[in-house]
């Protein structure tokens, strides 16, 4: 018996939906536990959720899986059904097992139908209803007697800079996860910070490399050298090191791989941290539509909380590419394209996609189930000084290797217009210096030191950036931008947002801006000083940064 994924529990409340569904009638009882659920008579378990169906249609189309069955822990009379979900089909009904005087150690066999290929496939999933007074259901996995196609050893690597107590957890999460310990695997900690401690990782799996500030892509560059320098290494998977992680995603890799079909990168989703049933992305692709580009992260906003929204990933898009916060690939992709490019931060994960589309012509697979919990990275970017400048010049490379670059110069001579109407004039200045150091060609990659450019794009800032005393300032501070007629919008454009005006008709108090503000110069007009907000959910507090005129 080869599992190829394991029934989970949620580990909190709050994300239960996406792992088990209860239902019962009014007197029933079900309680999903730690590991467990009880239920009394009538009360039933779903596993029709996220992280517990299982994605035929995915299976089949990328490994040569055909034949698989469920073992499951009960205990009790139980009615089990199996279900296929399709997109925008009817639900269909497979098979119904009557499980009959289930002890706790003698698990349950439930065979499923040969998989289906073509549009036939889909999501599968059961329900299982109790019969008896009482109820105990303890998980179980789903399996095949098939021969793996490959072994798999994986070479996982997490890029660090102080972030010591993350990456402990992320490293504890694989470690105390018994079953794999029977898989072959190494950990790679790129330290670019220097701070972590040898003494707090004592498995011969996890080995620390102390290495200089290059940034994600340069960390997780040395990673990669490093694995290549181990010859077992069969595949690798690239982790953020501010990431929370189920270890079961790992473990599904590991599956996947082992039956692949071809040479897939596998591009994980990202929930957010800050409402953990909020799927953000599911694997990126860049859409052309004459000379406008834009990036789109896909299935953007899906709370996953209904069958349709879990249907809608059975939607397999065009990706090109993953965000580098879980992002698997075989060592044959490796080897043909080499390493990622030197870009610090930013744009790295990207630009390591499309070329692995453009160069070997591999498959990015945003496989479900596959998934971290994140930050929303893009919340608070707008206005760190180093994202704005690589943001900039990575986004500029990007262009001109794979796309045309004039539509993104537009773009940046707007985000350029809008800092200085906020009075931002270091801002603008980062996004003026991205693109000279863009216009020194490749050379400046190679030969400038990246410690030395980070601190000196640091120093740009004429004023510190951030402080959390918001004291004062009340919620109304934070109200939108009335809507703007015609006259006025003019007005404000033909004065640059009162920089022409004199100084006798700006006002004296400081204008409240919020980052969540669209678009946030129409509340700098006439203004002298402007304070920006970025709200960060995960400290709840707000950032100030004051800027004169």
């Amino acid at each position: 018996m080869n599992v190829i994924q394991r029934i989970r529990f949620p580990q909190d409340e709050e994300i239960q939906d996406l792992y088990v569904r209860t239902f019962g009638p009014i007197g029933s009882s079900v309680h999903v536990g730690s590991g467990e659920v009880f239920l009394g008579r009538g009360g039933a378990v779903s596993l029709d959720t996220y992280f517990n169906s299982f994605y035929e249609q995915y299976y089949v189309n990328h490994t040569g899986l055909r034949a698989v069955y469920y073992v499951l822990n009960l205990e009790g009379d139980f009615l089990i059904q199996v279900y296929r979900e399709r997109y925008e089909a009817p639900s269909q009904f497979l098979c119904v097992f009557e499980a009959r005087d289930c002890q706790r150690f003698c698990p349950v066999k439930v065979i499923l139908p040969e998989l289906e290929t073509g549009q036939h496939s889909g999501r599968i999933f059961l329900k299982m209803t109790c019969q008896s007074e009482r109820g105990w259901f303890g998980g179980g996995v789903l399996a095949t007697d098939q021969e793996r196609e490959r072994d798999v050893h994986l070479g996982v690597i997490i890029c660090t800079f102080q972030r010591e107590a993350e990456v402990k957890a992320i490293v504890d999460v694989l470690l105390n996860d018994n079953d794999l310990k029977g898989k072959d695997w190494t950990l790679w900690l790129i330290d670019n910070g220097r701070t972590l401690d040898d003494q707090a990782f004592k498995d011969s799996r996890v080995q620390i490399v102390p290495n200089r500030n290059c940034g994600g892509s340069g960390g997780f560059a040395r990673g990669l050298m490093e694995g290549c320098r181990d010859s077992h290494a069969t595949h690798f998977l690239l982790l953020d090191d501010d990431i929370q992680l189920d270890s079961e995603s790992i473990f599904r890799l590991f599956a996947i791989y082992e039956y692949a079909k071809e040479d897939l990168a596998l591009a994980g989703s990202m929930f957010y941290l800050g409402h953990k049933n909020q799927l953000t992305e599911a694997g990126g692709q860049w859409q052309i539509q004459g000379v406008n580009q834009k990036f789109l992260g896909l299935k953007h906003d899906l709370y996953l909380k209904t069958a349709e929204d879990l249907n809608y990933l059975l939607v397999e898009e065009k990706v090109n590419c993953g965000g580098f916060w879980f992002f698997g690939f075989p060592r044959v992709i490796l080897e043909k394209i080499g390493l990622p490019m030197p870009f610090f931060i930013g744009c790295d994960d990207r630009e390591y996609g499309m070329r692995i589309k453009a160069r070997c012509g591999g498959k990015i697979v945003p496989f479900p189930s596959l998934a971290v919990w994140h930050e929303m990275y893009m919340r608070h970017e707008i206005l760190i000084s180093r994202q704005a400048y690589y943001r900039t010049r990575n986004m500029l490379i990007v262009q001109s290797i794979y796309r045309d670059r004039i539509e993104f110069f537009g773009r940046m001579l707007k985000d350029v217009l809008r800092a200085i109407f906020l009075f931002d004039y270091d801002f603008a200045r980062l996004y003026l210096k991205a693109a000279e150091d863009f216009l020194k060609g490749p050379g400046f990659l190679k030969t400038k030191d990246p410690e030395e450019l980070h601190h000196e794009i640091a120093g740009l800032r004429s004023k510190p950036l951030f402080s959390k005393d918001g004291s004062g300032f009340s919620d109304k501070s934070f109200q939108k931008p009335t809507p703007m007629g015609f006259l006025a919008t003019w007005i404000r454009l033909a004065t640059l947002n009162g920089h022409l005006l004199p100084d006798i008709l700006l006002k004296e108090d400081p204008v409240s801006v919020s980052s969540e503000d669209f678009p946030a110069w129409r509340k700098a007009f006439r203004a002298r000083k402007t304070r920006i907000y970025i709200y960060e959910s995960t400290e709840g507090a707000y950032y100030e940064n004051v800027m004169d005129k």
